[in-house]
């Protein structure tokens, strides 16, 4: 474990005398079972080329403990959202009494080739990501149905529900332009290491709690993907009363995170 309390490694099953080549292997970082989806070993690589911000994300492939040992409220928990790939519950950790987010991601529904290489690069790009303004991976795991996201919980409330909901309330120039600040802070953190999320919206944003003050967290890499300058990319994606109209057309670059 490090300072901060996460493991440094992946855990697999229990090993036997014959397992003790493996179990080396394991102490020093390596997963002994592979992941459904390649998870493992490719995070493996990655944090060999120090291309992994925080190493302290922990993983847990298939045969390894079960996330609901470790959480409880994972399958019958508070919904805190729900979309097209899975859910997201409050989850408690069993042993610390620390509340977190889980997002559980249903592996039925990743049917092609594509749809596998974007949850990759969803769970690839938090690994990454270190900054006060975005949401926190803490442990990612897997079973042979599911791949669970144990991020940072915020129980403020979306951005959009915010300003919708409080009819009443005026947010001064000086709010406003604290909650811009945090915002184009996320962007520009993101575009620096390369990724473009591709869905920004009022919904991605939450607030950490629910103090009028509290801190934006950005949300909901599923569309991100790491780009090279200079790239035009030209998937089309995102939400379609947000997305940017160069993304519509099918050639655009990182700027249509801010149009």
């Amino acid at each position: 474990m490090n300072s901060s309390g996460r493991s440094h490694h992946s855990h697999g099953s229990d090993l036997n005398n014959s397992d003790r080549s493996q179990h080396t292997a394991r102490s020093e970082g390596m997963s002994s079972v592979s992941s459904i989806i390649g998870l493992d070993k490719t995070i493996e690589v990655r944090r060999e080329e120090g291309d992994l911000l925080h190493n302290m994300v922990h993983l847990e492939v298939p045969f390894g403990k079960p996330i609901e040992e470790v959480y409880d409220g994972v399958h019958d928990g508070k919904l805190l959202g729900s979309g097209i790939s899975g859910v997201v519950r409050f989850v408690t950790h069993r042993a610390t009494g620390v509340e977190y987010a889980v997002k559980c991601l249903d592996l039925s529904l990743v049917k092609t080739e594509e749809s596998l290489r974007q949850l990759r690069e969803e769970i690839f790009v938090m690994c990454e990501l270190d900054h006060p303004n975005i949401v926190r991976l803490d442990e990612v795991y897997e079973s042979h149905t599911e791949i669970y996201l144990v991020q940072e919980l915020c129980l403020g409330g979306e951005l959009f529900d915010r300003l919708d909901c409080q009819p009443d309330y005026h947010y001064t120039e000086e709010e406003c332009a604290r909650l811009v600040k945090q915002i184009m802070n996320s962007v520009r953190y993101l575009h620096l290491k390369g990724i473009v999320h591709r869905d920004l919206k009022l919904e991605n944003f939450l607030f950490s709690t629910t103090a009028q003050d509290s801190e934006l967290k950005m949300i909901d890499f599923g569309f991100s993907k790491h780009f090279h300058d200079g790239e035009v990319l030209e998937e089309a994606v995102g939400t379609p009363y947000t997305v940017a109209p160069e993304v519509i057309k099918g050639s655009y670059d990182e700027r249509c995170d801010i149009r």
